[in-house]
């Protein structure tokens, strides 16, 4: 009974987000707001907006307020996270495997508008995300999730932050905005630490 209970509620999820909806191609500025702080983390680790250049396939994200100012690229189905840093002055990328852990889904009864788009609360475990109900998009820290969200929270180098769409623009990305750069180097963690030392970014906090 339970699976039944389960199959139904995703089919009910699927076909009210899905249906109708438009694949994103674009940017969406979202605000960060934080709800709980490491001690001790300075406030220039804290970034106050995230930038979000999609097309549907690939993902660019940029952190946006703070020192590091990092840049994470993600290709279709994303297991690969490449960061983008600029570490004492040298441009460096960082690319490791990603595993995301399954996480079953529901749609709750609940309905808002976030910049300006209509949206469906859905829960992930004990996560609850507003998503767009007519834009089919991701956003690659919600893998699971086929709707572009727009306001959830997460955490993230220990921060518990409140994610909120603010802006969001229809227009074509650019493919280099998904790639890296030539001036960057390819390295991963090991490499980095052998090169410079024990760094410290938010990045390594992860």
């Amino acid at each position: 009974m339970n699976i039944l209970k389960s199959a139904l509620v995703l089919c009910f999820f699927a076909l009210s987000l899905l249906s109708g909806a438009q694949s994103f191609e674009g940017l969406v500025i979202y605000k960060v707001e934080y709800l709980s702080v490491p001690e001790g983390m300075s406030e220039d680790r804290l970034c106050e907006q995230i930038y979000l250049y999609t097309n549907g396939d690939q993902h660019r994200v940029e952190e946006k307020g703070i020192a590091s100012g990092n840049v994470f690229l993600y290709s279709a189905g994303y297991p690969f996270e490449t960061v983008l840093l600029n570490w004492l002055g040298h441009p460096v990328a960082i690319s490791q495997s990603l595993n995301y852990p399954e996480s079953p889904l529901s749609l709750e009864s609940k309905t808002s508008s976030v910049a300006g788009q209509s949206c469906s609360l859905v829960k992930i475990n004990d996560q609850l995300v507003f998503c767009a109900d007519e834009l089919k998009g991701q956003f690659p820290w919600l893998p699971m999730i086929e709707n572009l969200p727009l306001s959830f929270n997460i955490v993230r180098y220990g921060c518990e932050m409140q994610v909120t769409a603010i802006q969001i623009e229809h227009m074509p990305i650019d493919i280099a905005y998904f790639q890296v750069p030539k001036e960057y180097s390819m390295m991963d963690k090991s490499e980095l630490q052998g090169l410079f030392g024990e760094f410290d970014t938010q990045y390594s906090k992860e």
